[in-house]
């Protein structure tokens, strides 16, 4: 698979200025550099941070499951010939662990306060847009690291993407308080959410657990069903990456409604969410709409 590349300078070691950068060896003082990251996600952010100058490799695509991905012989290849390799952390990318490559390595994730669940790290923190910008510097950083001589264009873009990401947050964050603590709940199709319902105050219901390889059973089911019962739960949202047979069949065992479609472990296809910055926006959009009975 083509990486497409670009020329660099001699690489300065007082420009990597964060211990996320640390993980990361002497970068190529000439050559070519190609960046690889593991999802859609993080690829798009790095995109805005250079601003479209490097093209970046995602290794799955749009509208993908993230958590059942397993690596191809091509893409190992394709992540062992990169300059460096964007990851989440919080162990998203179990199937790192069986792996010994060699290459410049960043968590873009890491630094965030994550949520653990049942014993588990959810490793969904790019729900939150508070969380972005954790993200957005960390891999600004190693880019740098990279490509120094066009460090401050990457530091601009980004800290104007970090201004658009706050600004979203800050409308939303207004308009979720104006809506009565006791509507904000609902259920979502697996546990990708939990960031995003600290940052609102929402209760989500995942009908999977944090990885949505998981199996739901007879039981979970029957337990989900009695709780919206209880709850008075009317609000259930599907994803871009999960399969709506649960959601339907909630649907005809309660009176609640679909809510519409949240994008959670990929980007889509259509120009919806195909973006990070507009995935953020459509799912706070679609979650405020259903919750203040907007639509």
């Amino acid at each position: 698979m083509e990486i497409h590349t670009i020329k660099t300078s001699r690489f300065l070691k007082k420009l990597l200025p964060l211990p996320v950068a640390l993980t990361l060896s002497s970068a190529c003082s000439a050559g070519e550099i190609s960046i690889v990251a593991t999802n859609t996600i993080l690829a798009d952010m790095a995109k805005e941070i250079t601003g479209n100058k490097i093209e970046i490799h995602s290794l799955i695509g749009p509208d993908e499951e993230v958590h059942a991905f397993s690596p191809k012989p091509s893409d190992l290849k394709t992540i062992s010939s990169s300059n460096l390799f964007i990851t989440n952390g919080y162990n998203l990318e179990g199937w790192l662990q069986k792996l010994s490559l060699k290459v410049k390595t960043i968590e873009a994730a890491k630094g965030i306060k994550p949520i653990r669940k049942n014993g588990e790290t959810d490793p969904h923190a790019w729900s939150s847009a508070f969380n972005a910008p954790v993200y957005i510097d960390n891999i600004t950083y190693s880019i740098c690291a990279e490509i120094p001589a066009n460090c401050n264009e990457f530091k601009e873009n980004a800290n104007n993407y970090k201004n658009k990401i706050a600004e979203l947050a800050k409308n939303y964050k207004e308009k979720f308080n104006q809506i009565p603590e006791d509507k904000r709940k609902a259920i979502t199709t697996h546990d990708a959410f939990s960031y995003l319902a600290r940052d609102f105050g929402i209760d989500f219901v995942p009908v999977k657990g944090v990885n949505e390889e998981t199996e739901i059973s007879a039981k979970i089911l029957a337990d989900i069903i009695k709780q919206i019962k209880l709850s008075e739960i009317r609000i259930i949202f599907i994803e871009n990456i999960s399969n709506t047979h649960f959601a339907k069949q909630l649907t005809q065992e309660t009176s609640a409604v679909i809510g519409g479609k949240l994008y959670s472990d990929a980007l889509s296809k259509d120009e919806n969410a195909n973006s990070y910055y507009k995935l953020l926006e459509s799912n706070l959009q679609t979650i405020y709409d259903a919750l203040s009975g907007t639509k």
